[in-house]
C-alpha cells in the first residue's frame, strides 16, 4: 500500500499552509553556539582544526574501505552509518546562517 500524499494543489497552497525550511533561515530561537561536539560546514584552518570536525574525519577513515568497494547503491548505506555513529555520539552538524555570524543545526539531508 503506498502511503505517499499526493502534493497540495495550488487552492491548499497560502501563506498559512507555506513551511519554512529552517536550514536556510535562521532566528534567535535557532541560533547555536558550536561547542566540541559540534561539525561544522566549511573550508580552511578554522573548521578542520575544530574537535569534532577532526574526529569526524578519523570515523569517516575507517569507512573509506567498506566505501570504495560498496557498489552503487551501497555506498549511500556506509554512509549513512558514518552519519549514524557521529550523531550516536552526539554529535551534531552546523552551517553558518546565510550572511550572518550564527551558526544552526542542518538535518540529515545535508549533513550527509
Amino acid at each position: 500500500m503506498d502511503n505517499r500524499k499526493d502534493p497540495p494543489d495550488d487552492s491548499e497552497v497560502g501563506p498559512q499552509n507555506d513551511l519554512l525550511d529552517k536550514s536556510n533561515h535562521s532566528d534567535s530561537a535557532s541560533a547555536i553556539v558550536p561547542d566540541d561536539n559540534c561539525i561544522l560546514f566549511g573550508r580552511g584552518k578554522g573548521t578542520n582544526n575544530r574537535p569534532a570536525n577532526k574526529r569526524m574525519r578519523l570515523i569517516i577513515d575507517r569507512y573509506r574501505d567498506e566505501y570504495h568497494i560498496a557498489k552503487r547503491g551501497g555506498k549511500c548505506k556506509v554512509v549513512q552509518k558514518a552519519h549514524g555513529e557521529l550523531v550516536e555520539r552526539g554529535m551534531k552538524f552546523l552551517k553558518q546562517a546565510e550572511g550572518e555570524s550564527t551558526w544552526v543545526e542542518v538535518d540529515t539531508d545535508a549533513a550527509i
